[in-house]
């Protein structure tokens, strides 16, 4: 099952695919099923290989093949792996197309943003508890072993935990400025598109006023304002043709003896 379902265009200029994180160490989870498609139609992958291609790091040349689900539909399957994820942070990567030895297209780049995994963080900073049972045994062979008393052991974890939390908050940084970064581009790309369709927002002006119903009172969509206009206005001509509500009504006799 796919974790992430993406539209990639050869054609348009920017591809906004929104969040895509992946762990490292991750196997067989971090899995992007993509629709490629040109000038808005899938693009045919019938007799087509696909790869996906990345500079990871900047420095790491990466091409991967990748799973065709349906070439009619343009539909791919992509699981990142350790060497698409050997990096941390920001990515940049695309889906290039072969039709035999021919490259006959090339999807424009998508990010996507590389995490820390728990397997990794012992070589990269130290060490890493998944229980309490560890951090009892690693404080217990530090006692033991005399490398000194409780407080050094302390200070030690202590750093560790900042140089964790540090790499967190850079990590995080990265991620915001590099996904801010895409969807300014994307919006610059179809900005000319909404003004065409909608000049000055007036249309938008428009289907919000709509919400507001016969007596002011503004509803989180048109149809349940119809609904509400709908409902006064049957209880106004209820009130009109029934004047008398329905109820007892007592009825009181006069006998009058005329002897």
């Amino acid at each position: 099952m796919s974790k992430w379902n993406v539209v990639l265009s050869t054609t348009e200029p920017y591809n906004y695919v929104g969040m895509i994180q992946v762990r490292q160490g991750n196997k067989n989870t971090e899995v992007m099923e993509a629709t490629i498609v040109e000038n808005g139609l899938p693009y045919d992958l019938s007799e087509c290989k696909v790869y996906f291609e990345s500079v990871v790091g900047g420095k790491y040349p990466v091409q991967l093949e990748t799973k065709i689900v349906d070439a009619k539909k343009g539909k791919i399957n992509y699981i990142f792996d350790k060497y698409s994820m050997q990096c941390l942070h920001r990515q940049t990567a695309n889906f290039i197309i072969f039709k035999g030895e021919d490259l006959i297209g090339t999807t424009q780049d998508f990010s996507y943003f590389v995490i820390n995994a728990v397997s990794k963080t012992e070589g990269e900073m130290g060490s890493y508890w998944q229980s309490i049972e560890d951090l009892i045994a690693d404080m217990t062979d530090f006692i033991n072993e005399n490398k000194g008393d409780f407080t050094d052991w302390m200070n030690e974890r202590k750093e560790e935990f900042d140089r964790w939390r540090e790499e967190q908050e850079n990590s995080f940084q990265d991620w915001r400025e590099g996904q801010e970064s895409d969807y300014l581009s994307w919006f610059e790309s179809i900005k000319d598109i909404l003004k065409s369709i909608d000049p000055g927002g007036v249309m938008l002006a428009e289907l919000m006023d709509a919400r507001v119903d016969i007596q002011g009172v503004r509803h989180a969509s048109i149809s349940e304002r119809l609904l509400a206009d709908m409902d006064y206005l049957y209880q106004k001509l209820r009130a009109t043709l029934f004047t008398i509500e329905y109820g007892e009504i007592e009825v009181t006799d006069i006998l009058q003896d005329d002897l």
